[in-house]
């Protein structure tokens, strides 16, 4: 797929659901609420766009530029996002549930009140990231050092 004819597809509010989209450059793309669950952006360029509210259940993201992308109240439940780059990004409210984020970049990302239970963040680069009430369980594995409760998260 093109990107306009994923921008097309997202706005008569048609699903992606499974969608190869791999390279695809969705850079500034308005997806607000779309449905990408099963769907492959391997080394896609999301930078910039707007995913808020939007259905990522199990999308692999694995090397993926999400530099400054708004994943507010998104669902991320399974998501790949391993070597990703977050930094900037907005997750707040984010549903994280057993997504991978090993040795992604969230650099000065927002993570206010996002839900991390069973998260991978095994070596994650968490600098300057916003983690203020972000719930987190035992299962939850952070980098070597990291205090969660330092960051003003909350085990549930």
């Amino acid at each position: 797929m093109t990107r306009d004819e994923v921008i097309e597809t997202v706005a008569r509010g048609e699903s992606l659901r499974g969608a190869s989209l791999h390279h695809v450059d969705l850079s500034y793309a308005e997806l607000t609420r779309a449905d990408l669950s099963y769907a492959e952006l391997t080394r896609a360029d999301l930078s910039w766009a707007d995913l808020s509210k939007a259905y990522l259940y199990w999308t692999d993201l694995s090397w993926t530029d999400l530099s400054g992308i708004d994943l507010s109240e998104a669902n991320l439940s399974r998501a790949d996002l391993r070597q990703s780059d977050l930094s900037g990004a907005n997750l707040g409210e984010a549903y994280l549930y057993d997504a991978s984020l090993s040795g992604a970049y969230v650099i000065n990302a927002n993570l206010s009140k996002a839900y991390l239970a069973r998260a991978n963040l095994f070596r994650a680069d968490l600098s300057r990231a916003y983690l203020y009430l972000a719930k987190y369980d035992d299962d939850t594995i952070f980098p070597e050092g990291f205090n969660p409760e330092a960051e003003g998260m909350v085990k549930i």
